[in-house]
């Protein structure tokens, strides 16, 4: 399918179509398949073109994080152990649960990314909406993806003004009381940025559900792509 029309493809589609494809990846426990949702989940970043920066920079912290289970895992794994490494056990097992865990976690993040980033949280939430979900649910989730932006660049305000007055933090009681500052700040400034934002949606007619406008009504593509996500995962099963 040209790069081009992946952009018409509907919320819900796109959602069920991540939700599919995340349970069997999350279900896998072959390497080889495991390797292949990772490449099915790059090939579906590459193909909705989001941008490499955003890649990287996501992609790095999840790996930086998971990487440790590289290290931890085959010295903690419960069983025996193959052989010694600087004086601990070490196991084949664990290495291995180590690196299928960084395997599925990098195609089911790559998935969604691919999938639900690059349709706006409005969409998604009236996505979720069609799937029944609780309302007061979904509207909290949607809200926490618009906004948490918006904390974040509060916060980045908030830590230049603390450098600006040549604040260096140290390991003393000063420093613990300005960054109980500044969380209190951010909590206050969120409070209050939260109420004009419900003042904001209540002049607009908001009545805790989003319009009907959001909806996308199911196409073809829609179809299409939720029937190959299912034969991928007979694919994976196979190969698995």
């Amino acid at each position: 399918m040209p790069a081009g029309r992946l952009s018409h493809i509907g919320p819900l589609s796109r959602l069920l179509t991540a939700i599919v494809l995340a349970i069997r990846f999350a279900t896998l426990t072959s390497l080889t398949a495991s390797l292949l949702a990772a490449a099915m989940g790059g090939a579906l970043a590459i193909a909705m073109r989001l941008p490499t920066r955003l890649l990287q920079r996501r992609l790095i912290s999840l790996n930086l994080l998971l990487g440790l289970l590289v290290v931890l895992l085959p010295f903690t794994w419960h069983g025996p152990t193959d052989s010694e490494l600087l004086g601990l056990g070490w196991s084949r097992q664990g290495l291995h649960a180590a690196l299928l865990i960084i395997l599925k976690a990098n195609g089911i993040v790559l998935t969604f990314m691919a999938l639900l980033t690059t349709i706006g949280p409005e969409r998604l939430g009236a996505a979720l909406q069609q799937l029944r979900l609780s309302p007061k649910l979904v509207l909290m989730f949607v809200l926490c993806l618009r906004y948490i932006e918006v904390i974040r660049m509060e916060y980045q305000r908030l830590r230049v003004s603390m450098r600006l007055r040549a604040f260096h933090p140290r390991l003393d009681c000063h420093t613990l009381h300005t960054y109980g500052n500044l969380i209190g700040m951010l909590l206050v400034r969120s409070h209050i940025r939260s109420e004009r934002v419900l003042q904001a949606m209540r002049c607009r007619g908001f009545n805790g559900k989003f319009p009907t406008a959001l909806t996308t009504p199911w196409s073809r593509i829609d179809s299409f792509v939720l029937t190959s996500a299912c034969l991928l995962v007979i694919f994976i099963s196979i190969v698995h």
